[in-house]
């Protein structure tokens, strides 16, 4: 079900980010013209709901505001600042749709003029978009702020941007959870393809993957003494089938006597543990973590390999 929070079509929170700010910025330098197009015909079926449908020939954007009006011209009055300007020629709030070529001449007019001659046809526009262009007297930056914002709400609503996180609150969340995962010292064993196989702590005095870990049924590996381990973990009954052919679970938690020989087990072929286990939600392995303990703690650490 695409609709379905828990879909993996879903954007992430970190997705959805990138998403409302590459839609909140100058859309020409992300997208090509083209693309911008078509994301305010989007716009433009979300306004109106989607029960407008429209053939044109041809279909243009435009901006409202020139991106070089004339010098003493209303424009040049109405946002007097090149620079902000510049800031808004090129985002949502400026664009508007055309059922018509773009004329060169024409996007310089004036506002009134603009309204009447080129943006209307008859004295009708088809677009929903750019009838809110016409219900304006003037094109001011606070005109442009405000559309700009109902706008990209609109696309937040229609494209599920609500949950987004930014780069600083996306760093805080992994500063937090690290400094959490240090002070419990859980780590997670994981591959690309098959997601978290297994969690484990250390104790000091062995290192422990949990109750519930997985593990492959089968050694896959060349030939290595780790091999005999995992078989008697087999006996003994600590590995046990789970409904998966391929990983087996563990029925309760093992000490190892190192990573390494944890991680083998659980792979089914010789690993170096201190670079595959992970501080849980981070990518701090095993190693660096161990070095960064006191002195004491890494002497008694899991530190033959």
């Amino acid at each position: 079900d695409l609709a379905d929070e828990t879909s993996p079509l879903q954007l992430t929170p970190a997705e959805q980010d990138a998403t409302y700010s590459a839609l909140s910025g100058p859309l020409y330098e992300t997208h090509s013209a083209k693309a911008v197009a078509v994301l305010l015909l989007r716009l433009d079926a979300l306004l109106s709901d989607g029960s407008a449908s429209y053939q044109h020939e041809v279909v243009t954007v435009e901006h409202v505001l020139p991106p070089q009006p004339a010098s003493g011209s209303a424009w040049c009055s109405w946002v007097p600042d090149p620079a902000e300007r510049l800031h808004w020629v090129h985002r949502l709030g400026n664009l508007a749709l055309l059922s018509r070529k773009k004329n060169s001449a024409a996007s310089n007019y004036e506002f009134s003029k603009k309204k009447t001659a080129y943006f209307t046809r008859g004295g009708i526009c088809t677009f929903g978009l750019t009838t809110q262009v016409l219900q304006h007297s003037d094109w001011t930056v606070a005109v442009m702020a405000q559309r700009q914002q109902m706008l990209l709400q609109t696309l937040e609503e229609a494209w599920r941007l609500q949950g987004r996180i930014s780069r600083a609150e996306q760093a805080a969340q992994l500063l937090a959870a690290q400094a959490q995962a240090e002070s419990g010292a859980l780590f997670e064993l994981s591959q690309r393809q098959y997601g978290v196989l297994a969690r484990a702590h250390e104790t000091g005095s062995g290192f422990v993957v949990l109750q519930g870990s997985r593990a492959r049924a089968s050694w896959v590996g060349i030939a290595h003494h780790y091999s005999g381990l995992h078989d008697q973990l087999i006996q003994d009954g600590a590995l046990q089938p789970d409904g998966d052919d391929e990983f087996w679970i563990f029925t309760r938690e093992v000490s190892f006597q190192s990573p390494s020989a944890a991680a083998a087990v659980i792979l089914g072929r010789a690993d170096n543990g201190r670079k595959s286990w992970r501080l849980q939600g981070t990518l701090i392995t095993y190693g660096t973590w161990l070095a960064s303990q006191p002195a004491s703690q890494q002497a008694s650490g899991r530190d033959e390999e």
